[in-house]
């Protein structure tokens, strides 16, 4: 058991992001292979601080790799907060202006690495799997510094995950907002993508509670290894990552490991009400990729949740194989967006689309058991929705802090990123003004 150290190669610019994913994937292997396996330094771990409060299996978390990515400068992350959030406001309803200048100008430069580590698959028996994830440390002389576990929101490239934060545009800013004001930030890949060689887990419940909760562990170590000791713990996540947050707290909650703060932006908390609605009840403005998200759930259930033909029972068939391309990661959303309906009244079956509406069949059970709010929470809670937001609207975003407030929980607020915000500004917003509340937290 130990904890390795390695150093990375050159890491490509931000131009990366457009690069095919078979490249992306020679260069992956070709950097976890040749640097970190074989010229890795062994060094022994810092002893885990929750050892024997943890669930994650015999195996989970006893061997721990960190290779170093680099850094960002001042300069870098200046850009980020300017160049780059403009890159990622475009097509949006608020735009650039809205935000300009108003997320944290940097304090300090920010290392970043990559952690990959031994979790397990609930779903297969507690079995062994290797994971990957970020974690980014401020380059301040602060021993002891507040944590930052963020979720990332959906994508549909296997790269386009934090530990690649070049490819990983809204990573870089909550890099820029977080590590570069003083937190270790910590962002797992889930498992599927970034390294790990498992079929995406898209929206499973219980493998992405695990891949966050170990990468939690196994930060703690990397953490302890360059000298720095980990504060008060606070969980921030958007969209997919957003559900992937409150599954994350309430797995700290019952393992009895006290949060400080957690803030859940645009969140489908109950995924059942979230994809249902989106079928039955679509709005003008929804996303262009709920096909996308849909075939790639049914996929994942499919896979993980052991139903075997659950994809073709509920795609036509015409649609099937570009569904399957895309889950496999074989090919990327646009081209997937050209073969298949944006729609998925027009993607899925309509036996399937009228069981689906009546609450039956085995993939709606799954949808149900995999709520993420139906718990008492302790921990104080903020979740931002957006008024013109295409993904999730806004009763759906409020869900889980209306939900708890029904149970007397009296430390959630249901935020409005503002009657304009879209799915994009309702994260950028959450950021920004979430970031004094969490400093007030955990400092």
């Amino acid at each position: 058991m130990g904890l390795r150290l390695c150093e990375a190669g050159p890491r490509h610019p931000v131009e990366q992001e457009s690069m095919s994913v078979n490249t992306r994937r020679r260069l992956v292997q070709a950097l976890c292979l040749g640097c970190c396996w074989a010229l890795a330094l062994v060094v022994q771990a810092e002893a885990n601080p929750l050892a024997g409060r943890a669930s994650s299996g015999p195996n989970a978390s006893e061997a721990v790799q960190a290779q170093r990515l680099g850094s960002f400068s001042i300069e870098r992350l200046q850009r980020i907060g300017s160049d780059e959030l403009k890159v990622f406001m475009q097509g949006t309803t608020q735009g650039y202006e809205a935000y300009k200048g108003r997320l944290a100008a940097p304090a300090n430069s920010v290392t970043l690495w990559r952690v990959n580590y031994l979790s397990v698959l609930p779903e297969r028996g507690q079995r062994s799997v290797h994971a990957s994830g970020l974690l980014a440390i401020p380059d301040t002389a602060t021993r002891e510094l507040p944590l930052v576990s963020y979720q990332h929101g959906t994508v549909f490239e296997k790269d386009s995950v934090p530990s690649r934060p070049e490819q990983s545009i809204e990573t870089r800013m909550a890099v820029l907002q977080f590590a570069a004001q003083g937190y270790a930030v910590l962002a797992a890949d889930y498992f599927g993508m970034g390294d790990s060689e498992l079929d995406n887990a898209y929206f499973l419940r219980d493998s992405t509670e695990q891949a966050t909760f170990d990468l939690l562990l196994a930060g703690r170590k990397v953490l302890a290894q360059q000298g720095k000791q980990a504060g008060k713990l606070a969980l921030f996540g958007w969209s997919q990552g957003a559900y992937n947050t409150m599954l994350l707290l309430r797995r700290l909650e019952r393992e009895g490991m006290p949060v400080a703060a957690a803030v859940a932006a645009a969140a489908p908390a109950d995924p059942a009400l979230f994809i249902v609605r989106g079928i039955t009840n679509p709005r003008p403005n929804e996303a262009n990729y709920r096909s996308a998200a849909v075939s790639n759930m049914l996929f994942a259930f499919e896979q993980y949740r052991q139903v075997p033909g659950l994809a073709a029972s509920a795609i036509l068939p015409q649609y099937l194989a570009a569904a399957r391309a895309l889950y496999d990661f074989r090919i990327g959303f646009p081209e997937f967006l050209k073969q298949v309906p944006a729609d998925p009244r027009d993607m899925l079956r309509p036996a399937f689309l009228e069981q689906l509406g009546l609450g039956q069949g085995r993939f709606f059970e799954i949808l149900h058991e995999s709520e993420g709010y139906r718990w008492k929470s302790r921990t104080p809670l903020r979740v931002y929705y957006g008024g013109q937001d295409e993904v999730v609207p806004v009763e759906v975003g409020r869900l889980a802090a209306d939900y708890q407030a029904q149970l007397g929980k009296t430390n959630a607020q249901a935020l409005s990123a503002g009657a304009n915000a879209d799915h994009r500004g309702t994260y950028i917003h959450a950021l920004i003004d979430a970031k004094t509340w969490l400093d007030a937290q955990t400092r």
